[in-house]
């Protein structure tokens, strides 16, 4: 309940100031012009309900209910009969002593509880100095445009009665999703299972965790690696490399292997290649400087 921030006194928890200034902020920020405002303080909404159930639903299965956890088995009913039972009866013996249900030691406790504190605490403390002087507060800690909500913004806002509901819509969705779990969890404890069992669209989005991942490798992993290999086997390997010292070193290869063939080992081949080069640089020599005439 404190993570949710559900308001028990006109104080509230630090998770209902916090969340609620973000969402009063997007509606502030969309209703004067800035393109996303409104999205993002719909999928605020969104976001808090989804909380909302989820975080029900976590303490339902985990405080209410039948026990849903491994039932162990004490070492001394196992067998004794070999060393070999006498491990499997110790290993067993291990698990149920750290297998079963117990409270955290304090190395955990403590760290928890200053945790709570600041979580029940924290809203109301720094109220003030954050929403009321937050320019002196935050300072540049936060940047801020000229479309940036103020908190003078969000004063009007709740002056405003036709905008009433934007205060109350984050309670009500986190009304709608405790009943959701309420009806789902408590009550209902065997529907999850056989909405599994079942199959079907339903199913399939959330056993694919609504289909996040694979719209995430549809989008930016398939767009990275096309790039990434763009960039690399065509940029990189094709052009740079190609026309670069790979390009270099091909043609000077290439160009040896040519020339290593007029190597023959043969007095006669290398006469007829020398004869042959002087009569050819002679004749040009002879007809640029103009022949016999």
């Amino acid at each position: 309940i404190i993570g949710l921030g559900v308001p028990f006194t006109q104080f509230g928890f630090s998770g209902f100031f916090s969340k609620d200034a973000i969402l009063e902020a997007a509606y502030v920020a969309g209703a004067n012009g800035v393109s996303f405002g409104m999205l993002a303080f719909w999928a605020g909404i969104g976001a808090a309900l989804l909380t909302s159930f989820y975080s029900f639903r976590l303490l339902f299965m985990t405080f209410h209910g039948p026990y849903t956890g491994a039932h162990h088995v004490h070492g001394h009913h196992a067998s004794h009969g070999d060393d070999a039972h006498d491990d499997d009866a110790m290993s067993v013996h291990d698990d149920h002593a750290h297998g079963d249900p117990h409270e955290s030691p304090w190395v955990m406790l403590v760290p928890l509880i200053l945790l709570a504190i600041g979580a029940v605490a924290a809203g109301v403390v720094f109220y003030e100095p954050m929403f009321h002087h937050a320019k002196e507060f935050w300072g540049d800690a936060i940047y801020k445009t000229d479309a940036s909500p103020s908190y003078k913004d969000i004063s009007a806002l709740k002056k405003d009665p036709s905008s009433t509901w934007v205060f109350y819509a984050p309670i009500v969705v986190t009304v709608i999703g405790f009943f959701g779990a309420l009806l789902t969890y408590f009550f209902n404890r065997g529907i999850g299972k056989k909405i599994a069992q079942s199959g079907g669209p339903l199913h399939g989005m959330f056993a694919n965790k609504w289909y996040f991942d694979e719209l995430y490798n549809a989008t930016v992993v398939k767009a990275t690696r096309g790039l990434g290999d763009l960039f690399w086997k065509v940029g990189d390997k094709k052009i740079i490399d190609g026309l670069g010292p790979d390009g270099v070193s091909g043609l000077t290869k290439w160009l040896a292997a040519k020339q290593s063939k007029m190597h023959t080992g043969y007095l006669y081949h290398y006469a007829f290649v020398i004869i042959g080069a002087a009569l050819l640089f002679g004749g040009v020599l002879y007809f640029r400087n103009g022949g016999i005439g």
